[in-house]
């Protein structure tokens, strides 16, 4: 992985430490209105704004470390081939969210995991700087996506799939993260349980982010698939 320029961490750290400085204030609300509540309940709020933290990072992570400005990084653009494929998993994405919003909308969690461990979902950091490094694409396309200066539509993306695995870990379906385990999971062992409600509004979320994608995206595919 290239090491970030100069001019990259002067771009984005700003934004960085604005995103982490602002969630301390956001914690303290919580805690101070959730005082009149059971501490499991208390212990439940806490879990989930702390992963919700990881996942507003890996977002941040992801257009600091993958750099995808080739006339900033020197970076060699993605080929007409790349730009295709990667096109094809976002179509691909979005026929998994469809079949995962009606699982959700169940409370069918075994589905959706199954969905989540799919190489759309898995491998979509590596499709969104395919895209972003795209001739194929126009500047305002790139911009739309998400560029170094600014979050866009990919971040959206990654942030509601982040909240929706937040969820699954709470509520036991995913396992929790390891540098969370010991910190955050309720003693006798409350809160199991996912907020269905939250879920489907996360897989909803997540698939207008990847409609949005896909719109742009589909430029690069042959007539006959856009």
């Amino acid at each position: 992985m290239k090491t970030p320029s100069v001019l990259t961490i002067v771009l984005v750290l700003p934004m960085l430490a604005a995103a982490f400085l602002v969630r301390p204030v956001r914690q303290q609300r919580m805690r101070l209105s959730m005082s009149s509540f059971p501490s499991s309940s208390c212990a439940l709020a806490s879990r989930r704004a702390a992963l919700s933290g990881k996942v507003t990072a890996a977002a941040a992570s992801f257009f600091l470390l993958s750099n995808p400005t080739p006339a900033l990084a020197g970076v060699k653009p993605s080929t007409a081939e790349e730009s295709i494929k990667a096109a094809r998993e976002i179509k691909a994405g979005l026929k998994s969210l469809a079949e995962m919003q009606v699982a959700a909308s169940k409370a069918d969690w075994e589905t959706v995991k199954t969905l989540l461990s799919r190489p759309e979902f898995k491998n979509f950091d590596s499709t969104a700087t395919t895209l972003v490094r795209s001739d194929l694409l126009t500047a305002e396309d790139k911009t739309s996506l998400g560029t170094i200066r600014r979050f866009g539509l990919t971040a959206d993306y990654i942030i509601m799939i982040g909240g929706l695995e937040t969820e699954l870990r709470v509520g036991g379906v995913l396992p929790p993260l390891k540098d969370a385990i010991e910190d955050l999971e309720d003693e006798e062992g409350n809160g199991k349980s996912v907020n269905r409600g939250e879920a489907v509004k996360f897989v909803k979320l997540a698939r207008g982010s990847l409609q949005e994608i896909d719109r742009i995206s589909s430029s690069v595919l042959p007539e006959g698939e856009q």
